[in-house]
């Protein structure tokens, strides 16, 4: 299967292998984008984008 050097990459593997759909890993990679940025610049962070992934994108953490 291999070994993920980052956490989206793993997300690239399990779709790889048929563990997770494409739909899912681009969903999961998006997140991970965002909480790079949560966690490491969060001075930046635009609280709209957050807003709206509250609001319209919460039902992406249930597939």
């Amino acid at each position: 299967m291999g070994i993920p050097q980052t956490s989206r990459d793993s997300f690239e593997l399990l779709d790889k292998n048929n563990i997770i759909t494409e739909f899912v890993m681009v969903k999961m990679k998006a997140m991970a984008g965002f909480c790079n940025i949560a966690v490491h610049d969060y001075q930046t962070i635009n609280l709209d984008l957050v807003r709206m992934i509250m609001e319209k994108h919460l039902d992406d953490f249930q597939e």
